[in-house]
C-alpha cells in the first residue's frame, strides 16, 4: 500500500499505521479481491479463526474461514462484485466455548474510476450483547402484559372459587354420613385448592422481582433445599449420592431465597421423575471463574420433543404440575448472569447444570 498524504501536508499514513488503526477495531475487516483472495485483514478477523496476524494474507477467504474448496452458496461477497451494492447479511455462529453467538455482516464495494468493482470491504460486528437486551426488553414487555392478564383472570376466577369453597362447606356437614359423596366432596375441594395454587404461582411469577443479593456460600442453600425433599426421597426410595468438590470456597453474590428455590424445584423434579425408586447424583464442582452444580436422575427423562419446550411457560410433564417452576428457575439463574442446560434421555435420567459465576 503507497503512502497517503493529508491535506498537502507533511504527515504520511503508512500501511502499518493503518494496520494499527484497524487491529484496535472491535469489529472484524476484511478487504477480498475478484479472485475472493484476502489482500487486509486486521487483527479481530484473525483472531476469530484462531490465527496470527497475517498469516491469512493471499488465502481465499471460503478456505480460510469455513474451510471450503469453491465459494460458498450463502457467499454475500459475490453478491457484491455482481451488482456492486452494499450487503447486509445478520447470522450467527456458535464459539469454541459452546456459546451461540451473533453477528451483523456489512460489505461494502470498492469501485475504481470506471464504477468497476475490484475489491469489497466485509466489516462483521458481534452483536450478541445486544440481542440479549433485546430478547430481555421484549421478555419483560410479554411478562408485563401477562402480569395485567393474570390479575384480571385471577380475579374473574378467584371469586367463582370462593363461593365454590363455602358451598362445599356447607354440604360437607350433611353428607358426612355417605364415605362416598364424603370422597366427592373431598375431590373437589383438592381441586379447588390447586386451583387456588395455580393462580398464586402466575401471580407470583408475573412480579418484577428485586434481587436482594449479597455474599454467600451457595453450598449451604443446596444442603438447605435437600432438607426440604428428603422424606419425599426417602417414601419414593430414592438414595441421594454427593460428590462434592473438597476445596469448595468460592462465594457468589447472589440472592439466597430465589437460588434455594430453583435448587428445590430440581431436585422436586428429579425425585418426582423416580416414582419407582433410584440415585439422585448431587455433583458441585469448583471451576476457575464460579461454580457447576449438576443434578443427575435416573428417572424416566424426557423425549427430545419436549426438551424444546422445558423453560416455556406452562409446558409441564407431569399430570399435577403447572408448568412454572422450571421457567421461573431459568429466569432466576439468567438474572444471576449464570446458565441451565438440561440434558435428557427418555428412560435413562436427566442431567440439569446449572453455573453460578463467583464474587469479583
Amino acid at each position: 500500500m503507497e503512502s497517503l498524504k493529508i491535506l498537502n501536508q507533511n504527515f504520511e499514513i503508512s500501511s502499518q499505521f493503518l494496520q494499527s488503526i484497524f487491529d484496535k477495531l472491535g469489529d472484524s475487516v476484511k478487504i477480498i479481491d475478484k479472485n475472493f483472495e484476502i489482500i487486509f485483514i486486521n487483527e479481530v478477523a484473525e483472531k476469530n479463526i484462531g490465527k496470527q496476524l497475517g498469516f491469512t494474507i493471499g488465502g481465499k477467504c471460503h478456505e480460510e474461514f469455513y474451510g471450503a474448496e469453491n465459494v460458498c452458496s450463502f457467499c454475500a461477497v459475490s453478491k457484491v462484485f455482481e451488482t456492486g451494492k452494499e450487503e447486509f447479511v445478520e447470522y450467527s455462529s456458535i464459539a469454541e466455548s459452546g456459546e451461540k453467538r451473533f453477528y451483523e455482516l456489512r460489505i461494502f464495494p470498492v469501485k475504481d474510476d470506471f464504477a468497476n468493482v475490484n475489491q469489497v470491504i466485509e466489516v462483521s460486528r458481534d452483536v450478541t450483547e445486544r440481542k440479549r437486551l433485546e430478547e430481555r426488553l421484549i421478555y419483560s414487555e410479554k411478562l408485563a402484559l401477562l402480569g395485567e392478564i393474570s390479575m384480571g383472570v385471577a380475579h374473574e376466577i378467584r371469586n367463582p372459587l370462593t363461593g365454590i369453597r363455602l358451598g362445599l362447606d356447607v354440604l360437607s356437614e350433611n353428607v358426612k354420613k355417605d364415605p362416598e359423596n364424603s370422597e366427592i366432596i373431598e375431590s373437589i375441594v383438592k381441586d379447588v385448592h390447586r386451583l387456588d395454587s395455580v393462580l398464586n404461582q402466575m401471580l407470583d411469577f408475573t412480579k418484577e422481582k428485586t434481587l436482594e443479593k449479597k455474599a454467600a456460600n451457595l453450598l449451604e442453600n443446596l444442603e438447605n433445599a435437600l432438607f426440604f425433599i428428603k422424606r419425599l426421597a426417602k417414601k419414593q426410595k430414592v438414595s441421594i449420592v454427593k460428590n462434592y468438590d473438597p476445596i469448595l470456597k468460592i462465594l457468589h453474590f447472589a440472592d439466597v431465597n430465589q437460588i434455594q428455590q430453583v435448587f428445590l424445584n430440581i431436585l422436586l423434579n428429579a425425585v418426582q421423575s423416580m416414582e419407582n425408586g433410584g440415585t439422585l447424583f448431587l455433583t458441585v464442582n469448583q471451576l476457575k471463574d464460579g461454580t457447576e452444580f449438576i443434578f443427575t436422575d435416573t428417572g424416566y427423562g424426557i423425549s427430545e420433543e419436549n426438551q424444546k419446550k422445558l423453560f416455556n411457560l406452562f409446558f409441564t410433564t407431569k399430570p399435577n404440575g403447572t408448568g412454572i417452576g422450571l421457567t421461573m428457575s431459568n429466569r432466576i439463574i439468567k438474572a444471576h448472569n449464570g446458565t441451565i442446560v438440561i440434558e435428557s434421555e427418555e428412560k435413562k435420567g436427566t442431567t440439569v447444570r446449572i453455573f453460578l459465576p463467583k464474587l469479583n
